[in-house]
């Protein structure tokens, strides 16, 4: 899992250089090769997969229908901004020109570690993305497998939602966070439905 930020700076070549935590994560995941994905991100950033944790985005957004112009438009987006490439023997990764002109990137970068992926961001911009988000970051509350799976279930067999087991982590949260009592409205977005649990639900 990706994790943490990094500070550093692209040399003459437009390369930067990939922390080695990330760099073992890379490796641990895509049996010992140095392939790498780099794509268009949010924010102004970039986004920087695995061969695998790439293979895996990939499979998601297949389920996803291709109805609708804003989806259609964000998938050409997308899918017209990978570059794949891999690790040099001093561990850096090239930047195209391309992506460095989205994202913003002259000299000083931020690799910022976000689960599933790394993030190339622009220094000024991510510290004025932190600032600016100091206070939307308020707590985190703990939900073990049990309750997410318990309210899972019960969104399927009571409220007939085909919510997934993250939603039911969701709702649970929710309700740790706020009392349950008349007059309250608690707006909980469920991030998964249940289709690919079906066999243990």
């Amino acid at each position: 899992m990706f994790t943490g930020e990094s500070f550093h700076t692209l040399d003459a070549k437009h390369r930067v250089f990939v922390p080695k935590r990330f760099q073992h994560v890379l490796e641990s995941v895509s049996g010992g090769h140095s392939k790498l994905v780099l794509t268009r991100g949010f924010e102004k950033s970039l986004f920087l997969f695995s061969s695998q944790g790439f293979a895996q985005v990939l499979r998601r957004l297949k389920t996803q229908p291709f109805g609708g112009a804003r989806m259609r438009n964000m998938q050409r987006r997308f899918f017209a901004n990978v570059h794949e490439t891999q690790l040099d023997a001093s561990g850096r990764v090239v930047l195209p020109e391309k992506l460095r002109r989205y994202a913003e990137i002259e000299k000083e970068v931020v690799m910022v570690g976000v689960a599933d992926r790394a993030e190339v961001w622009d220094r000024a911009r991510w510290e004025q993305f932190e600032a600016e988000g100091a206070d939307e970051y308020d707590e985190l509350v703990a939900v073990n497998n049990q309750e997410a799976y318990e309210l899972c279930l019960r969104l399927n067999r009571e409220e007939s939602i085909i919510a997934g087991p993250s939603s039911g982590m969701a709702l649970a949260g929710a309700f740790k966070l706020v009392p349950d009592k008349p007059g309250n409205v608690v707006v909980v977005i469920f991030p998964d439905n249940v289709f690919k649990y079906a066999s243990s639900v």
